[in-house]
Order: structure tokens, then C-alpha cells, then sequence
């Protein structure tokens, strides 16, 4: 009998996916704009509940070798390391899927005080001057490009400077096209190489992985 009561207690300490975050509507329009972290948020939170299905299954063996013999030996002892392995798997899971909602929200707030900003006069920027301060050595070098390998119904982000911790300026479609990519202007960050580029009225960078001669 306390062998059992044990194990309940340690099922009861599994951690279990909240659907309250995914039912926000501002979370929900927020998520539509951005399906790469719709996509990220998903997949850990089926992650979670897979742990704790794997959980919940090795726990009914365990319980269900402990009747069977009346000793916690073997195949109880077995499915009982089982279950903890999930259970530590699924809470740690869950912990990473709190912390990237907690992100999600702060991009929220970060993108309803972008909103809020008046933007700079057109001519208080140079033509030549991107988001990030960086003032085009070679701009009368450049492509016209279009945007590959970005699946249908993802977007990419063009962002202020080369790398993916600068704020995004906009989302650009998979079919993105009549982008003027100033070629002799890249910069590296890691094993990533960034164009300075101007699409419609934005300007920003992209991955060059992502773009190619139009």
C-alpha cells in the first residue's frame, strides 16, 4: 500500500500543458503573425503531453506489477524508473514552454509600443542608412532578388540589423520578390551572412540563405 501511494504522489507531481495562454485572443492574432513561434510554442507543448502520456502509461504498469506480485521488485521497479524519467522530462519541458510564453508576451508589449511610436521623419535618415545605423559603403551595387526556400504560410523576418537578436521591421511572404539587395554590403554574424536590403518601403536584413536572383 505505500508502495502505491508513493507512486500517486509522484504522478501527481507531473506537470500538465495549460491551454489558457493558447486561448487569449491576443495571443491567438499575435501567433497568426508569427507561425515560426507558433510553430516552436506547438511543438513543445506536444512535447509535454507526450512526456506525460509516457507517464501516465508506465505508472498503470507499475501499479499494475505491484498487484500482480505484491512486491515492489523487477518489472515494478522497471516501469517505476520509467515513469520518473518522463515525469523529470515532461516538468522540464514544460518549465522551457513557460519561459518561451513569458517571451512571447514581452514581444507583445514590445510590439504594441512599436505601434504606439510615431515614425522618424523620412529625412532625418539618410537614403543610405539602414535601421541599424549602418550607412551603405556600395550602394550603387546591388540585385534584384526574391525570397527561396521559405515554406507556404511561413514568413520571414526582415530585421533591423544582421542577426537574429535585432527587432524585426516586418514580415516579408514566402513569394517576396523586387528585392534590392545591396550586395557588396553584407556583414557575417556566426555562420550567417546578412544583406543590407529595401523591399516596398522598408529596409532591413535577411538571411542570404534566403534570397536569390530574381
Amino acid at each position: 500500500m505505500k508502495i502505491i501511494i508513493c507512486l500517486t504522489l509522484a504522478l501527481a507531481s507531473v506537470t500538465f500543458a495549460d491551454d489558457s495562454f493558447f486561448q487569449r485572443q491576443d495571443v491567438i492574432a499575435y501567433l497568426i503573425r508569427h507561425p515560426d513561434e507558433r510553430r516552436d510554442l506547438n511543438e513543445s507543448r506536444r512535447k509535454v503531453q507526450d512526456f506525460n502520456e509516457h507517464a501516465n502509461f508506465d505508472y498503470n504498469k507499475a501499479q499494475a506489477a505491484i498487484m500482480d506480485t505484491g512486491a515492489f521488485h523487477d518489472t515494478a521497479s522497471f516501469w517505476e524508473g520509467k515513469m520518473m524519467e518522463y515525469q523529470n522530462a515532461a516538468n522540464a519541458e514544460a518549465q522551457s514552454l513557460e519561459q518561451a510564453e513569458e517571451h512571447v508576451l514581452e514581444e507583445m508589449q514590445e510590439e504594441i509600443v512599436r505601434q504606439q511610436q510615431p515614425a522618424p521623419p523620412q529625412q532625418q535618415q539618410s537614403a543610405n542608412q539602414w535601421p541599424d545605423g549602418k550607412i551603405l559603403q556600395s550602394p550603387q551595387i546591388y540585385s534584384t532578388c526574391r525570397l527561396m526556400k521559405v515554406p507556404s504560410g511561413d514568413t520571414m523576418h526582415l530585421r533591423q540589423g544582421p542577426g537574429a537578436n535585432y527587432s524585426v521591421v516586418t514580415d516579408m511572404p514566402p513569394t517576396g520578390d523586387n528585392i534590392t539587395v545591396y550586395t557588396s554590403d553584407w556583414q557575417k554574424n556566426g555562420n550567417d551572412i546578412w544583406f543590407p536590403v529595401s523591399w516596398q518601403n522598408y529596409k532591413g536584413y535577411p538571411r542570404q540563405k534566403f534570397i536569390c536572383p530574381q
